[in-house]
């Protein structure tokens, strides 16, 4: 009897040990296929929505307005969707996805003279769309005045600012991650119940959507260099030629505008 008894008092100190991670484990520690995330959307009967970021499964239920079906974030729901989170691409459904290829061409500038230099050499068919509105005989005299003035792009300088400009777009990729997954986490309405485990088999998504594309940052490059002069083609005031002073300027009023949109707001 004495056996019994001390049997039975193991088994009330065992079995909710061995039972607790079936029956009383964390919500932080559910782990999802995407397949199993995407039924958490807000439609289902238990009105739960998640979503994910890089791969951290945040429960965002207590805002339906926002993230349940018909809101403006519902996009997001039920599916990791960082890409779309750094891009602002999600008009497109292959843009909502955890995969990263090609988001650094979001950050990387548009090199004023490297667009001159291509217009100069033929080459006009993925031009950036600034100049889609000038002429294209103002824009040939353009580009072989300032080609005359700034010569060559080496291959070199070219690679050292590919170099630069993925190295910063890196940090920026991450301070847009961080950004976000902060909001959620400090966020007293939400929090995180587990992680997703990401189909490597996913097929890769398309290049970055063209509204991203029209954002991407615009640098003067030898450009810029040629401000420095007074005739130069940037910023050229002399009457004879305001046409290449208008589209500087209208260049620099679209990135303004487009800075000034970029603050959407976080909800």
């Amino acid at each position: 009897m004495r056996a019994d008894s001390t049997l039975r008092q193991l088994g009330w100190v065992l079995v909710p040990l061995v039972m607790s991670p079936l029956l009383g484990a964390s919500a932080a520690d559910l782990r999802l296929t995407e397949a199993q995330l995407a039924k958490y959307d807000g439609t289902g009967a238990d009105g739960l929505i998640y979503l994910a970021i890089e791969g951290k499964v945040f429960d965002v239920s207590a805002a339906p307005k926002f993230y349940g079906p018909g809101g403006a974030y519902h996009h997001f729901t039920g599916k990791d969707a960082t890409r779309a989170w750094i891009t602002e691409c999600w008009e497109d459904a292959d843009q909502l996805t955890w995969r990263l290829e090609g988001v650094e061409d979001v950050f990387a500038p548009v090199y004023l003279d490297e667009e001159l230099e291509k217009v100069h050499t033929g080459q006009t068919a993925n031009l950036h769309g600034t100049f889609k509105d000038v002429p294209d005989a103002m824009l040939k005299a353009m580009a072989a005045k300032a080609v005359e003035r700034f010569g060559d792009i080496s291959p070199v300088e070219k690679a050292r600012r590919r170099k630069q400009d993925r190295e910063a777009a890196q940090k920026k990729i991450r301070e847009k991650i961080d950004h976000w997954t902060n909001f959620f986490e400090s966020n007293d309405k939400y929090k995180v119940v587990g992680e997703v485990v990401h189909d490597k088999k996913k097929p890769a998504p398309p290049p970055i959507c063209e509204a991203a594309q029209a954002k991407k940052p615009i640098e003067g490059g030898k450009v810029d260099d040629l401000a420095k002069d007074s005739g130069g083609i940037a910023y050229d005031k002399r009457p004879e030629n305001p046409a290449v002073n208008n589209l500087r300027e209208n260049i620099i009023a679209k990135d303004k505008e487009r800075l000034k949109n970029a603050q959407h707001e976080e909800l």
